[in-house]
């Protein structure tokens, strides 16, 4: 199961961008401050749109074992900057990761237990970061390893045009707030953008597929370590049924690169497809109208494959549909399962 742990940690690099740190200081970010800060400062526009994700082990192309739920819900809205006077308009992402059978009284008792939240304000239309958080619970006990246990909140904070750091560990009763790679977490904020748009511009046919003769590069911190990384991209049908048929999407490979500057084995691999056209295909009219208001270029994942030495971790699309009024991040540091969920008519039909 550290297969689980390692996919998540993945995940979350890919989603933001994680950092080692090396001194104490004694003022931490609790949970509390940062949902009453949301919930003060943030005023949703949009409804919420809200993606749903079952999570498994896949070999040979047979799912053998569900793992995981997992949960994107994100919101247009208006921010007030820190002088309390101005207002951005900006974007709430939110992902909630959990193991199955995590709300149980025991779940902690067993092998594995994994509940993860991470929440960005981005700003629009750039996608610049403003705060990224990330509250993690890890418990993963397998055998013939040492169990390892996880409990912290890592809070980074943009907004005044410089970095500032906490994580608050609290099996280590240690509060961290120095970074390694402050420039390298900036440079990355800035570039989230670029390669939404460079996807988007791709799938609507707008510039020519990126191939392996001539590879679009990046950079990314993953878990603790800056890795080049080549990425590829082809037109494919997506591995999941939209209203009874496989959308068409966008394939998106991403490889390491070995020191010899060659292609190594493979990451990850995603198939995206334009949020406009997801909404078509569903034939719902509230997701319709949500569509109608976000960019061309907003894109998302329908099926996410993260390689391993045996098989791989997969990340299915089962849900997409709207929240009417729903204030992002006001469940940060609550359990998933108390979020509201979508209402029935909301839904999209993914068969």
């Amino acid at each position: 199961m550290r297969r689980t742990a390692r996919f998540l940690g993945t995940t979350c690099a890919v989603a933001a961008l994680f950092f080692t740190a090396r001194r104490t200081h004694a003022n931490p970010v609790s949970e509390e401050w940062v949902r009453s800060e949301i919930s003060r400062r943030f005023v949703p526009a949009q409804a919420t749109v809200a993606i749903n994700y079952d999570v498994a082990y896949r070999l040979l192309n047979l799912r053998l074992a569900r793992m995981a739920k997992a949960r994107v819900e994100t919101t247009e809205g208006y921010w007030t900057d820190i002088s309390g006077t101005n207002r951005l308009h900006v974007v709430v992402a939110e992902f909630r990761f959990h193991s199955i059978g995590h709300d149980k009284p025991d779940a902690k008792d067993g092998r594995v237990f994994l509940r993860d939240r991470m929440l960005s304000v981005l700003t629009m239309p750039d996608l610049d970061t403003l705060w990224y958080l990330r509250r993690a619970e890890q418990h993963i006990a397998v055998p013939c390893r040492p169990p390892r246990d996880l409990d912290y909140l890592d809070f980074y904070n943009l907004e005044a045009g410089s970095l500032s750091y906490t994580r608050d560990d609290y099996l280590a009763n240690t509060v961290i707030t120095n970074l390694d790679g402050v420039a390298t977490f900036a440079e990355q904020g800035r570039g989230v953008s670029s390669v939404v748009k460079l996807m988007s511009e791709i799938y609507y046919g707008k510039r020519e597929v990126i191939g392996a003769r001539a590879p679009y590069r990046i950079t990314a911190n993953i878990s603790g370590k800056i890795q080049p990384l080549v990425v590829t991209t082809s037109p494919a049908e997506a591995p999941v049924r939209l209203s009874g048929t496989r959308p068409g999407s966008l394939r998106v490979s991403v490889r390491r690169v070995e020191k010899n500057e060659k292609p190594g084995d493979e990451c990850f691999t995603m198939w995206v497809s334009s949020f406009r056209d997801i909404a078509a295909q569903t034939r719902n009219m509230e997701l319709c109208r949500a569509s109608e208001q976000t960019p061309e270029w907003s894109m998302v994942p329908l099926v996410t494959d993260y390689s391993l030495a045996l098989g791989a971790i997969r990340c299915t699309m089962t849900s997409v549909g709207v929240i009417q009024q729903q204030r992002a991040g006001g469940i940060v540091g609550n359990p998933p399962d108390t979020a509201p969920e979508m209402a029935a008519s909301a839904g999209s039909a993914l068969r």
